[in-house]
């Protein structure tokens, strides 16, 4: 169990927490302390490109970071607890930053995380491509756990990896 920072209960509104259905690997090796809400999370300091990822696929982004890692190829990921409001600071930081982000999430790809953060990229006017990895805009037809189910959706490590790999070249 682990307690959340507590807010005025006037400051308070409706909000959704995701949990895992259970024996997930864990996103965070440990606790998270000092974490400030609504901030984002930087989980590996990388130069060559940024995955951007909300939820239990975080740990995909990091497989895809170390099978880029292994190429020579160096990856910053950075966890997006919380959508909204989303972290627009960060998001702006990282547009300047970076020539390429790729945003990982499990869910639909329209009107997800990924279209907020290309949003905010169109506002600015910049450069920098966003690439969006999460269910495209399909019926989903396969049955089998999650982790086939993301191999099949391209959603797991490998494919997050090629999908950064296409975006730097």
């Amino acid at each position: 169990l682990h307690s959340f920072p507590t807010r005025r209960s006037s400051d308070l509104a409706i909000c959704y927490l995701r949990l895992g259905r259970g024996n997930e690997p864990k996103v965070h090796p440990s606790p998270v302390k000092d974490w400030a809400f609504p901030k984002a999370m930087t989980l590996r300091e990388g130069t060559d490109i940024a995955l951007l990822s909300a939820g239990g696929i975080l740990t995909q982004a990091m497989d895809a970071a170390e099978r880029l890692e292994a190429k020579g190829i160096s990856v910053k990921v950075i966890s997006f607890p919380c959508l909204k409001p989303l972290d627009e600071e960060t998001v702006r930081e990282l547009l300047t930053s970076f020539r390429g982000l790729v945003t990982v999430e499990e869910n639909t790809v329209t009107g997800g995380f990924g279209s907020a953060v290309c949003e905010i990229a169109a506002e600015r006017g910049n450069s920098c491509r966003v690439p969006r990895v999460g269910l495209r805009d399909c019926f989903a037809t396969v049955v089998g756990d999650q982790q086939y189910l993301r191999q099949v959706y391209e959603m797991d490590g490998v494919a997050i990896a090629a999908e950064a790999e296409e975006l730097l070249k």
